[in-house]
């Protein structure tokens, strides 16, 4: 029962401190789905008041937390290799919350709107132009629709996407009635 999933959890810390962050990411992905919402294991436990609810909070901020410290720590060395690295590990956030694992709308909006800062970052427009449509409302919403043409922009330079169908896309959104983003894709 809950000594297996200790243990998962001391397994992945392992692989944490002397692994490689790709199987990190996986390690952490492995502890959703044996051990989150979904997975038979929480259905078989017979938890006590805020138990089952303080499990899957535990692996959901793990995985934001590592994400975001490691984000952190690409954005202060500046080095490309761990901003590749940060990514798997964003998509595990992603893939596992917020459903079947409930977090904050708050934190899920920010996860969001950082995973498609990093897909900008590393150059993948057409991915981080996706991503930005996943952010949602928050305090990143406005930066997220004008970060999200941005990157059409640059997507279409490289996937040939036609200023015509950029203009569109700018002009059938109601965030951007406002004239300062149609003078962007120009």
């Amino acid at each position: 029962g809950s000594l297996a999933r200790q243990m998962a959890m001391e397994r992945a810390e392992l692989i944490r401190k002397h692994g490689s962050i790709q199987d990190y990411s996986k390690a952490l992905d492995s502890l959703f789905e044996n051990y989150g919402e979904d997975s038979s294991w929480i259905g078989r436990q017979k938890f006590n008041g805020d138990e089952r609810k303080d499990s899957i909070e535990e692996l959901v901020s793990l995985s934001r937390r590592e994400a975001k410290n490691l984000h952190n720590m690409a954005q202060k060395k500046k080095g490309n290799d761990l901003y590749v690295a940060v990514l798997p590990l964003y998509k595990v956030y992603l893939d596992h919350v917020p459903k079947p694992n409930p977090d904050t709308a708050e934190n899920v909006h920010e996860m969001s709107f950082y995973y498609a800062e990093l897909l900008y970052k590393l150059g993948q427009y057409s991915e981080a132009s996706k991503a930005y449509l996943n952010v949602g409302a928050g305090k990143f919403n406005t930066t997220a629709a004008y970060n999200r043409i941005l990157a059409l922009r640059e997507a279409s330079k490289i996937e040939g996407i036609s200023r015509g169908c950029l203009s569109k896309i700018v002009k059938n959104n109601k965030m951007f009635k406002n004239n300062f983003y149609q003078k962007i894709i120009k």
